[in-house]
């Protein structure tokens, strides 16, 4: 696993369950104090990804309803979205956090990125009495907080 001292990971076992809304409010939070950067990654299944190996997108717009625009509205220095599939995904990492200061906070979004990087800490979001996805159970055990509701 590679060590990342300087990331949060958010994760969920499933889908729509307020990590976009989490990480919004810790940029919220610290933004005023350090330099936040945030990344929304998604996981392409089918590897359908324009050909490539991965994409990597910097929101420029705050005022958009996507995720990556909140993160940006919320205070964050750079909100960037990473379509991925899980093969190519470390690649697409280190692409992004070499040019992210290591005394910056850096929050993810995503459950898979678990899986890979040990973080200095990793929310875990769980939905009581329902189905957990694949990974969110192969990546429980690394969870630092397991927010349940």
């Amino acid at each position: 696993m590679l060590n990342i001292p300087n990331m949060i990971i958010i994760g969920s076992t499933g889908k729509n369950m307020g990590k976009t809304t989490l990480v919004s409010k810790i940029i919220r939070k610290y933004s005023c104090q350090q330099n936040v950067y945030a990344i929304k990654i998604s996981i392409s299944e089918d590897g359908d990804i324009s050909n490539k190996k991965f994409e990597i997108v910097e929101e420029q717009n705050p005022h958009r309803e996507k995720d990556t625009s909140r993160f940006l509205a919320a205070g964050a220095k750079k909100s960037f979205l990473i379509r991925t599939t899980e093969q190519n995904l470390m690649e697409a990492i280190d692409k992004i956090i070499v040019n992210i200061p290591k005394d910056s906070i850096i929050l993810c979004e995503s459950t898979t990125l678990a899986k890979y990087v040990s973080p200095s800490l990793f929310i875990l979001i769980k939905k009581e009495n329902s189905s957990i996805k694949p990974i969110a159970k192969q990546v429980e055990k690394y969870a630092d907080i397991i927010v349940k509701y």
